[in-house]
């Protein structure tokens, strides 16, 4: 019995001893700084990455209180200071981002203090220390870029306005021309508006997309879109049609963002249908709210193409067709949407065209900040 005791025994600590060696060689083979605390503060463990990072011996802050470990590191001192902070706030999982200089370059770092806990008891605290400096870094050049696009269009779009409201002005434009001017116009002052928004987005100043609320009239804003695209589908030898449900009652939303994003989808569908076909804009009421839809006879789009249509900065080519200039007219026309309480979705199969569905709320309180322009 003693022997079959001790050979038990025997088997358990072996069997701990592995354990304890594996989670040590999966935490030495995160890529993030890992420092595990105990209940009473001690650190049990501090992976390479961790030590690295906050500037200390692993074999001296093990054993030691984390928040008075023998080094006066900069780095640790920051790291330190950073999570007592925030040790006051009530979230489950707290979150800090920390610039530090390591290695000669300049990193930021994400402190997640991660609690340990079962059955309602506390175990100590996982410190996770994740360097995000390249999504940073990715982030503050789409940024750069959007802000650049957005000031950069200002001095031709206040051309083409000036142009405009010349033409407008004349007497020699027949009825037809009349209406293409109009037109012109209208489309200047949308992405006048747009591009105010951008900018706002990028500097920071605007915390979403802000919404100008009014009352409107579907049939009348998919008349309109259409009219701005006739002479090119004309050309093309693509057809347009609307089909609305006449029952469907007026509705708030922002008329030129919404006129915006319809014209989007629609531009995209000139863009990838093929002469002598169709492309059909639908609104049609669901009870709750107000569906729209853009169909066309094109081509179709890949199931790993649709998978990050509405991703910002994402591009494709359908069939040998030039993408978008800059990936970006999807992803701002789901923030439109979504802004109103939306969402936009697509549908479509190889060969046998694409339908892109926008579902609206009627009685919903639209989310977004009215805008002051």
């Amino acid at each position: 019995m003693a022997e079959r005791l001790e050979r038990f025994e025997k088997l358990n600590v072996d069997r701990l001893i592995y354990e304890k060696s594996k989670t040590e060689a999966t935490l030495e083979s995160i890529e993030d700084g890992i420092v595990l605390i105990d209940a009473d503060g001690i650190v049990t463990h501090i992976n390479e990455v961790a030590g690295i990072i906050l500037g200390v011996e692993r074999e001296e802050a093990l054993g030691s209180p984390f928040d008075d470990l023998s080094s006066n590191h900069p780095r640790y001192l920051r790291v330190r200071s950073a999570l007592q902070r925030t040790a006051k706030e009530t979230l489950e999982v707290q979150r800090v981002e920390v610039a530090l200089h390591v290695r000669g370059s300049d990193h930021i770092y994400v402190l997640k203090s991660v609690p340990l806990r079962q059955d309602g008891r506390s175990f100590g605290t996982i410190l996770v220390l994740q360097d995000i400096t390249y999504l940073r870094s990715r982030e503050e050049a789409r940024i750069n870029l959007v802000a650049t696009l957005s000031h950069e269009l200002k001095s031709p779009l206040t051309s083409l306005a000036l142009s405009a409201e010349l033409l407008e002005r004349s007497t020699n434009l027949n009825e037809q021309q009349r209406e293409l001017v109009n037109a012109i116009a209208e489309d200047i002052g949308r992405l006048k508006n747009l591009s105010n928004d951008l900018l706002d987005l990028a500097r920071g100043t605007a915390a979403a997309i802000t919404l100008n609320s009014a009352p409107v009239d579907i049939s009348s804003l998919l008349e309109a879109v259409i009219r701005t695209f006739t002479l090119q589908a004309e050309q093309k030898g693509i057809g347009l049609t609307i089909e609305c449900d006449e029952s469907i009652p007026q509705f708030r939303a922002d008329p030129i963002k919404m006129s915006w994003v319809v014209s989007n989808l629609l531009a995209n569908a000139l863009r990838y249908t093929p002469p002598d076909g169709v492309i059909t804009l639908s609104a049609t009421s669901t009870g709750r709210g107000i569906q729209l839809q853009v169909r066309d006879t094109g081509p179709g789009i890949a199931p790993q193409v649709q998978n990050r249509l509405f991703e910002r900065f994402a591009r494709g080519h359908v069939n040998g067709a030039a993408a978008g200039s800059a990936g970006l007219g999807l992803a701002i026309a789901k923030e439109i949407v979504q802004a109103h309480g939306g969402r936009i979705f697509v549908d479509s199969t190889l060969g046998n065209g694409t339908c892109f569905t926008i579902e609206l709320p009627i009685d919903e309180k639209i989310s977004g900040k009215p805008s002051d322009r």
